[in-house]
């Protein structure tokens, strides 16, 4: 291993942009033995990350490769499908389609079991979400089965039942809609909360978002001009519109179909970097009204409301779903013309206790 290799590996945070830029020939060839080696000592999955933060073309033969065959490790496997979103659409969709032609989708029971076919519950749900990220009419066939599958692990079904609204909303295409939401809503006591402030946000971030979030996007350009920005509950948040929905005439499109209408990013507290936290769909209703729901990565809704449209503007209203952990909120403002500065955010402080980790039992039998 070269000293650049090594000490990039050993970075605290993330991966210097200069140095991987850096990276040579024999670089990557080693990156590429340190992923297939098998012994305890080599941290595969940093290795995998640092070659595909290279972007070079020995990352997809190997993101293929571990897909067909993970060498018995689940987790590795799942890194991949993650992954393969930063390469070309339609090379991943490609690659990912034939992961599931080949897969049997009777999971196994429990954390990273594989099934006959040698794929685990954990790295399909991952090639599954991978889908919705990137995939398009095509898909839907593979994972309209999953979905409707009763012998498919319920982890897969509900992921593969969010890659379905996603790809509907990229593609417009209605029949997907997501489930309501299965808690209740959460609004905050007047009386204990506090605005949030919602300001344009800088291009300086815009761009860091952008940078850190690539593979990740969904299928969205983003609105770069358009971008919001706000603090909230100790998270830096930035909003990262949908470019196709210009804003001006944002409240007829989101009447003619449905729209994946932005990504909402999170900023790390240690190396400043973003991640995609939530996402926004909408789906016309009867009339002038529109459903949106916020979601996480796995489909949850933590947000739900409706904007109802009138003429040239609309006015919309969300409130937080009583998830476990979740603050009450509530977003409100008119969306149209420059009418985005007129969103509003409240927040309490009521917050509803977590989950506590439980420890993971082996079924019986």
């Amino acid at each position: 291993m070269s000293k650049r290799v090594h000490d990039i590996l050993h970075h605290k945070h993330g991966f210097p942009a200069g140095a991987v830029a850096c990276l040579d020939d024999d670089d990557l060839r080693t990156l590429v033995g340190m992923v297939r080696a098998v012994d305890a000592q080599t941290n595969r999955m940093r290795a995998l990350d640092l070659l595909v933060a290279g972007g070079a073309e020995q990352a997809m033969e190997l993101l293929a490769e571990l897909l067909r065959h993970d060498g018995g490790d689940a987790l590795l496997s799942a890194a991949a499908a993650t992954h393969v979103t930063r390469f070309p659409a339609q090379w991943a969709e490609a690659l990912l389609l034939n992961v599931l032609q080949a897969t049997d989708a009777k999971q196994g029971v429990g954390y990273g079991k594989a099934d006959a076919s040698g794929m685990s519950t954990v790295a399909l749900t991952k090639v599954v979400a991978s889908l919705g990220r990137c995939g398009g009419k095509r898909a839907i066939p593979a994972l309209q089965a999953l979905a409707d599958d009763p012998s498919s692990d319920p982890m897969v079904s509900k992921q593969s039942r969010f890659a379905l609204a996603l790809i509907g909303c990229r593609e417009g295409l209605r029949g997907f809609e997501p489930a309501p939401a299965d808690s209740q809503a959460l609004h905050p006591d007047t009386n204990s909360s506090w605005p949030v402030r919602v300001h344009a946000a800088s291009a300086e971030d815009v761009e860091q978002a952008m940078r850190s979030v690539a593979g990740h996007l969904h299928g969205v350009q983003p609105n770069s001009e358009h971008a919001l920005g706000f603090a909230c509950g100790g998270h830096r948040l930035l909003v990262l519109l949908n470019q196709a929905l210009d804003h001006v005439e944002l409240p007829k499109l989101v009447l003619k179909r449905p729209w994946l209408a932005a990504l909402v990013t999170r900023r790390s507290a240690e190396d400043q970097s973003y991640s995609v936290w939530r996402i926004v769909l909408t789906h016309p209703q009867d009339g002038q009204q529109v459903r949106l729901t916020v979601h996480r990565n796995d489909g949850k809704i933590t947000f739900e409301g409706q904007a109802v449209v009138d003429g040239d503007s609309a006015t919309l209203s969300l409130h937080t779903i009583a998830l476990p952990g979740a603050t009450a909120a509530t977003i409100e403002g008119i969306l149209g013309g420059t009418a985005l500065e007129a969103l509003k955010v409240r927040s309490g402080d009521r917050r509803l206790a977590s989950n506590a980790p439980q420890p993971w039992m082996p079924p019986r039998g």
